[in-house]
């Protein structure tokens, strides 16, 4: 058996959950609202990037407690994406209880399962105290009122020395209030036990390994291929079912190949326990190199890495990414619409060990563009690979990462464009050589990619 399913932490009542997807040739975010009342309605927003191919989406919601989480299938929904439609489409199902539930979703032979948590406020302790307080503070001074206009002295005494109590009681709870720790929400994941026979312990879950496969065995280019990805939890071995979102998704994959030509950051479904896939189509032959990040409930985030060969000819490269010239500074990428991005570097020649800026620049026709849109809670995602493929990292735009390190902060999701025209990025790289870098930024509900390639000169230098 593997370990029991864990709730996504840090994700509150009053917070949206959002599951970016590589599905069916397309790239979604489904956001799962918060249920307002239960039992009641539960809003699912499926938002699409372009190109947006059109699929039929068959959403339901299942319960993982309680009798219903055993009974029949639940009713589902369907939402129809429209060729060439980006932006979101709305739908709603029924939750009747709080707790651990599961949103599946079917397009043809695709199925992903998205584990979240229905969850409604539940009152501290403090304010279970200071209101039922005040409210008998107020009976009691109206008492003492009456008391005194029938000019019942000992009654009234007894009323009014009930009345200070009550109060002294209120004050109390009042004073106390910002010491004493929020009540978990109805619905939210239960404290972790120290358990090592289910993988956990008081340090947190051990990280996870990772088994890379794919289907077929002998992918060859042109042809769709499934890369599957078995994690494994790294003490007993067991399929790991308990990972939760993680900056937008359950699970960030990036796949390059060894020449660097060929690069996609992709979202892979949940098909089973510990079980990841993403579907691909690639232009090369070779050997390509897969980086997954993910987080355990209860545990931090981690990188795993496998690779994998394709055979067949070499074909001509989609034109969905816009890569600028090799260089330390990336030629403007030209949209239909007019939009270009550029990327300016400082200081101009990196050295190792030391901080490096990153500028990416949107312009439009009509001027700067500041209708950048978050994606994957971030305005704008970097990532570094060496030629030989021993380094890779991920790194988030700076504002946009501090914005969303603040708590209580209000995140608007990638329908709300607020973000441009200068996203900033910083990075020390770790050794000279030469690095590729790939900055993806959305707008208009279309993910762009820019390419730049970096020389990096040793320390001192």
């Amino acid at each position: 058996m593997g370990a029991e399913p864990a709730a996504a932490h840090g994700i509150s009542d009053t917070a949206d959950v959002e599951f970016a997807q590589s599905f069916e040739g397309n790239e979604l975010t489904f956001v799962v609202r918060r249920a307002p009342e239960v039992p009641g309605p539960l809003r699912v927003d499926v938002i699409a990037h372009q190109p947006v191919r059109a699929v039929p989406l068959r959403i339901t919601a299942r319960p993982l407690e309680g009798s219903a989480a055993t009974g029949p299938a639940p009713d589902g929904v369907t939402v129809r994406l429209e060729k060439g439609r980006p932006g979101t489409y709305s739908t709603a199902l029924r939750v009747d209880r709080t707790g651990r539930w599961e949103l599946a979703v079917q397009a043809g032979e695709e199925r992903a399962v998205l584990p979240f948590r229905v969850m409604t406020p539940r009152a501290a302790a403090w304010e279970l105290t200071l209101y039922p307080a005040l409210a008998v503070a107020g009976v009691l001074i109206v008492g003492t009122l009456l008391a005194a206009v029938r000019r019942r002295r000992v009654l009234s005494a007894v009323l009014s020395a009930a009345t200070a109590a009550t109060l002294v009681v209120a004050a109390t709870a009042a004073s106390l209030s910002p010491y004493v720790p929020a009540a978990l929400p109805r619905g939210a994941a239960p404290t972790v036990a120290d358990d090592p026979a289910q993988g956990f312990s008081a340090n947190g879950r051990p990280f996870a390994d990772a088994v890379v496969t794919t289907d077929p065995a002998a992918p060859v280019t042109g042809r769709v291929l499934v890369v599957r990805m078995r994690v494994l939890d790294g003490s007993t071995g067991r399929p790991v079912n308990d990972l939760t979102v993680h900056h937008g998704a359950l699970a960030h994959t990036v796949v390059t190949s060894a020449d660097l030509g060929f690069f996609r950051h992709v979202h892979p479904v949940l098909t089973g326990p510990g079980v990841l896939e993403v579907r691909l189509v690639v232009d090369r032959p070779g050997r390509y190199l897969v980086q997954t990040e993910f987080e355990r409930a209860d545990s931090g985030g981690q990188q795993v890495s496998g690779a994998f060969q394709v055979g067949g000819p070499r074909l001509p490269a989609p034109r969905d990414t816009a890569q600028g010239p090799s260089g330390n500074t990336a030629g403007p990428a030209a949209a239909p619409d007019g939009e270009r991005a550029r990327v300016t570097i400082s200081p101009s020649r990196p050295v190792a060990g030391e901080p490096t800026a990153f500028d990416l620049r949107v312009d439009t026709g009509a001027g700067p563009a500041r209708d950048l849109q978050p994606w994957l809670g971030m305005a704008g995602h970097m990532f570094v690979r060496d030629p030989r493929g021993d380094f890779f990292a991920h790194v988030h735009e700076l504002d946009s990462m501090a914005r969303s390190s603040v708590p209580g902060a209000l995140r608007r999701d990638e329908t709300v464009g607020r973000f441009g025209p200068v996203l900033r990025f910083t990075y020390s790289f770790p050794a000279a050589g030469r690095y590729v870098v790939w900055l993806q930024y959305s707008r208009n509900f279309t993910v762009h990619t820019t390419r730049v390639t970096i020389d990096v000169a040793a320390e001192g230098n």
